[in-house]
């Protein structure tokens, strides 16, 4: 009798305990993106030095905190710009310093910097940075090959390249990626308030902060718009999402994670963009086969949950008519054999803009044409471009880097299949992540090129980082 009083006694406290970190955690949360809020008004609005102040502020507090993934989150917030807040297309970039002479220096590689400071005598197991050296060492020695067209931009690239191996330095439990993940989960509900807001007056939110970008028209029926700002918020929401339910204990509601799947692709649907739906559909799809199980366990709020939410979703007109003009800009056949370049739907322009850049790439196969400016590049063709830029060597060493990181996820977690399934799903997870990640590389834009998309890293390296952190634990477990 005493043993089950004291049972029920410890399940009590645990849940006392789990519903006291929930509500600290949206509490964080929503104080944390009202203080960016904020933030996005004083860059627009007060003097250039109140907005320098609050960077220095948040860099000095980041380099004194024991926690790392609220700061994580600033970054990537300012990085993907929901709502057009901080757009680097709006020249509206978070900078500590900018001059014609010298070029800028913005707030993210001044964190990295920061970073590396922070973590400089840490020395936590990165099993993919040896792979990572060699291909930083190989593009420098590019330079004295071909020498360099802009040495602060391939300096700036390098440093934010760097991210790769730094955030698993900053993340280095399961804590500060749970955190992480959901400050994503939240950010990602400000991304659908963001592109509703978009899709009905047809301007981003950024223009209630500024007189410099006024409203749009209003809400049009016949037009599709595009909502890109925020969409690796989005994907990266689908992959926090997934990562919780995988969990045989997930530390938050299970409603709020499938929240971040359905909302983070509803998203990415109101983008439009054939290569991050495509990239996300199967991700969804593809992992979906390794939470089959858990899904069946779990019936009774899947498909509750599923069918109201679809169902709510489907009856506001507005959200409805931007589903099906997506739908027809995604997979309509005209428009995917539209030959004019500049139709901004069509997909044979790629092909068309993917002849240029193979030309140069078929000029120096073999190293490529480095960084002194003679390689012809285009951003919407990323692996045409790493091939004309870094040649078959070059480009052979990102592969190496890519598929290096799959093996291990499949092999490491293979050999805890039986024993530990959950580590399993979640490495493999990892690994079907990137794949997605990968397809849009290959169909939106060149997110892996470091040269071509400098913040694309700072996506993707989430998902190193969490898999690094996996291996890890299983290295722990081992020992």
């Amino acid at each position: 009798m005493g043993g089950t009083t004291l049972t029920t006694s410890i399940r009590t406290d645990l849940g006392n305990t789990l519903i006291r970190r929930k509500e600290h955690r949206l509490r964080e949360g929503l104080l944390l993106l009202t203080g960016l809020i904020i933030g996005a008004y004083l860059h627009y609005n007060a003097p250039p030095f109140v907005t320098l102040v609050l960077q220095v502020v948040v860099l000095l507090a980041f380099y004194k905190s024991r926690l790392n993934y609220p700061w994580v989150f600033i970054v990537y917030f300012v990085s993907f710009n929901p709502g057009g807040l901080f757009s680097l297309t709006e020249g509206e970039a978070l900078l500590l310093f900018s001059s014609p002479e010298i070029g800028s220096l913005s707030f993210q590689m001044v964190f990295i910097i920061v970073g590396w400071l922070k973590t400089i005598t840490q020395k936590p197991p990165v099993f993919f940075s040896p792979r990572f050296f060699v291909i930083v060492a190989y593009m420098l020695l590019q330079v004295p090959i071909f020498g360099l067209a802009d040495p602060i931009r391939f300096l700036r690239m390098l440093i934010i390249f760097s991210w790769l191996i730094l955030l698993p330095r900053l993340l280095r439990n399961q804590k500060e990626f749970e955190g992480l993940f959901y400050m994503i989960l939240l950010g990602n509900l400000f991304v659908f308030v963001t592109n509703l807001f978009q899709i009905i007056t047809g301007a981003p939110m950024v223009s209630l902060f500024t007189l410099r970008q006024a409203l749009g028209s209003g809400y049009d029926p016949d037009l599709l718009v595009r909502t890109a700002y925020g969409i690796q918020i989005a994907h990266l929401a689908v992959f926090g999402g997934l990562s919780y339910l995988t969990r045989e204990k997930p530390t938050i509601s299970p409603v709020f994670a499938y929240s971040g799947i359905v909302l983070g692709f509803l998203n990415i649907v109101f983008s439009a963009t054939r290569g991050w739906v495509f990239g996300s559909l199967f991700l969804i799809l593809v992992y979906g086969f390794f939470l089959i199980p858990r899904l069946f366990r779990n019936i009774m709020i899947v498909v509750p949950v599923l069918i109201v939410s679809g169902f709510a979703i489907w009856q506001v007109p507005i959200i409805r008519n931007q589903i099906l003009k997506s739908y027809d800009r995604v997979l309509y056949f005209e428009n995917i054999l539209n030959p004019d370049l500049d139709v901004e739907t069509s997909d044979i322009g790629r092909v068309t803009r993917s002849e240029p850049v193979l030309r140069s790439f078929r000029e120096s196969p073999v190293l490529g044409h480095g960084f002194g400016g003679r390689a012809r590049t285009d951003g919407h063709v990323g692996n045409q471009s790493m091939l004309a830029q870094l040649g078959i060597i070059g480009y052979l060493l990102f592969v190496n880097l890519w598929l290096g990181f799959i093996v291990k996820m499949y092999r490491s977690g293979r050999s805890s299949a039986f024993h530990e399934p959950e580590l399993f799903r979640l490495k493999m997870l990892c690994a079907i992540t990137f794949v997605s990640v990968f397809i849009i590389h290959s169909t939106s834009a060149g997110f892996l090129h470091p040269s071509s998309v400098l913040y694309g890293v700072i996506w993707y390296s989430l998902i190193f980082a969490f898999g690094n952190q996996l291996v890890n634990t299983r290295l722990a477990v081992s020992e």
